[in-house]
């Protein structure tokens, strides 16, 4: 919601009006998602994401576990916000954030796709690390001995406050990189070895 002046701001009636519990993140402009690409041309972005569920990206995501009535007012919401924005006199005024979440030591750059798997689904919205709520056989994550729950809270020295301070990270990653990763584990502090894979298809 940062990808303009003012944006934030004017998108709070409709985000107050609409009854959702909402939880606004940082702007991550480092995805696959439509919203980076947009921004990459210059044009403002704002991203709306529901969450993940347990048939996130699977074959069991099947139309019959819909919420029709949340798809309803979701739309209904981006509707509003949209038919706003079209009609509004004051165009936005692209504000940059890509350098949102990285530190020093990150590659320069424009942010770009990330190429590698690491097999997890993590939970947005948090502010102390990245807590995994699923860990997927066979990725990079599980054959680093990590499982759902754990929290991530370094990325080789980098400090990890939420999924949007690691996507930077990630997309400057490559398959075959070796990264260590500081965690927490019922409430004890470990660290593992994961060696990257290449992502094989959009969401890994």
């Amino acid at each position: 919601m940062n990808t303009a002046e003012g944006l934030k701001e004017w998108l709070e009636p409709f985000l107050n009006n609409s009854l959702f519990e909402i939880e606004p993140m940082a702007a991550s402009l480092f995805g696959r998602s439509d919203h980076a690409s947009f921004y990459r041309a210059g044009v403002p972005a704002v991203f709306v994401f529901t969450g993940f569920h347990d048939d996130y990206h699977s074959p069991t995501d099947t139309a019959d576990k819909i919420n029709r009535d949340g798809a309803v007012r979701v739309v209904e919401m981006i509707t509003d916000i949209a038919m706003s924005a079209v009609i509004r006199e004051d165009p936005f005024v692209l504000q940059d954030v890509s350098m949102g979440g990285r530190s020093d030591n990150l590659p320069q750059g424009q942010p770009r796709g990330v190429r590698v798997r690491f097999g997890v689904a993590p939970e947005y919205g948090g502010t102390d690390g990245v807590v995994l709520s699923q860990v997927f056989d066979g990725g990079s994550a599980a054959n680093a001995g990590l499982r759902a729950g754990d929290r991530m809270t370094k990325w080789g020295r980098n400090e990890l406050t939420s999924v949007e301070s690691w996507m930077p990270f990630l997309s400057a990653a490559k398959p075959g990189d070796e990264v260590e990763i500081t965690y927490v584990r019922g409430g004890e502090e470990a660290t593992t070895t994961a060696v990257l894979q290449a992502a094989s298809r959009p969401g890994d």
